[in-house]
């Protein structure tokens, strides 16, 4: 009996093993690794040509997700500059990456199509969901010198700097803080990489159970430890890990000759305590913290490091309607990218007056 059990187990095994591999093969023959700069690792996380869909009956949207060559939510782009074309670096999350809307409703397309009756403009979008400051400069490091882009907008949400904690121990770090490649790790398992992805892609209430219980208030676990009152709201190490990120990706563009703009994109509850839907419940964000303190510091860091910020989050209160979030998933609705790259478009080509209206060559 002892003996037959062992040898299903042992068969049972090996139909598994075999089936990983397999699916492992199959994987490395039809997902294909982003292959761009020295950051093998980094550039791993982008998969070419990966279609999804991105679905909540709650929320009411039904999206078909393509990616481009680079494994970038875009359109495509070559790496050579057209002539006299002011190309546009955005660096970002989920909130850039924008599965939740059609394509040429996320804010990158919307920017483009706006800044292009001034002058021809070309938008690339990085954006990745779960990337931080620091990975965010990272994919400058590696696509700015292939790219050569005039300017990089770099977009900022409340969860940046818990991502930033969470990946710091897989960064290799220069001596005064700057992010400088992903750590080289072994044989990934493209397979178990497609399953997470499509994990990923569950809408947020199917995948609320697995996060309830993470620790609140601590950068490295809670996404939006920045908006606790006390001290995980302020924590220095954290917040000056960040902030060394946006520094060195502002240095990093200027060493481009590009210009440099960090947009603040606020929470829903931050624009109205009624619009934290299921993000609030699971991250018990309640009413009555100090949910200005992040634009506030990154308003006086930029003033120091003489940066340009953005924050969003005004316009976005006194423009209630229509709705800008969507109440269960957090990110934006179609009427939300509009309004952000109204109001970027406005600032870079208006009062601001990044983009020029005449072209002039890249240096």
């Amino acid at each position: 009996m002892r003996k037959r059990l062992l040898s299903r187990v042992a068969l049972l095994a090996a139909t598994c093993l075999l089936l990983f591999i397999i699916a492992e093969v199959a994987a490395r023959i039809l997902l294909p690794a982003a292959a761009f700069g020295d950051d093998p690792t980094l550039a791993g996380n982008y998969r070419p040509h990966r279609r999804l869909r991105y679905r909540s009956e709650i929320d009411g949207f039904d999206v078909r997700v393509r990616y481009n060559s680079l494994g970038m939510r875009d359109v495509e782009h070559a790496f050579e500059k057209p002539p006299g074309v002011f190309r546009i670096l955005v660096l970002g999350d989920s909130f850039m990456e924008g599965k939740q809307v059609e394509l040429e409703e996320t804010f990158c397309r919307r920017l483009e199509r706006i800044l292009s009756a001034m002058r021809e403009v070309e938008v690339v979008n990085t954006g990745h969901a779960g990337f931080g400051s620091a990975e965010q400069c990272l994919v400058l490091r590696q696509l700015g010198p292939l790219m050569q882009p005039d300017l990089v907008v770099q977009a900022f949400f409340m969860n940046d700097v818990s991502d930033d904690a969470a990946v710091a121990s897989e960064i290799v770090w220069s001596g005064t803080g700057a992010p400088l490649r992903m750590i080289a790790q072994g044989p990934r398992s493209r397979f178990a990489q497609w399953l997470a992805a499509r994990l990923n892609a569950l809408p947020f209430r199917q995948r609320t159970r697995w996060v309830q219980a993470e620790e609140i208030g601590d950068p490295g676990h809670d996404p939006f430890a920045v908006l606790r009152p006390g001290r995980a709201m302020r924590d220095d190490a954290a917040w000056d890990r960040t902030l060394r990120c946006l520094s060195e990706t502002a240095r990093l563009a200027r060493g481009m000759n590009a210009g440099y703009l960090l947009v603040v994109i606020p929470l829903a509850q931050q624009v109205d305590p009624t619009l934290g839907g299921r993000v609030a419940e699971v991250w018990r964000l309640e009413p009555g913290g100090h949910f200005d303190f992040p634009q506030e510091r990154l308003a006086a860091f930029g003033r120091e490091e003489g940066i340009d910020v953005l924050d969003l989050l005004p316009v976005f209160r006194a423009e209630a309607e229509p709705l800008h979030y969507f109440p269960n998933d957090g990110h934006w609705t179609p009427a939300g990218h509009a309004l952000a790259a109204r109001t970027v478009a406005d600032y870079l080509g208006g009062t601001h007056g990044t983009v020029p209206h005449e072209a002039s060559p890249h240096p």
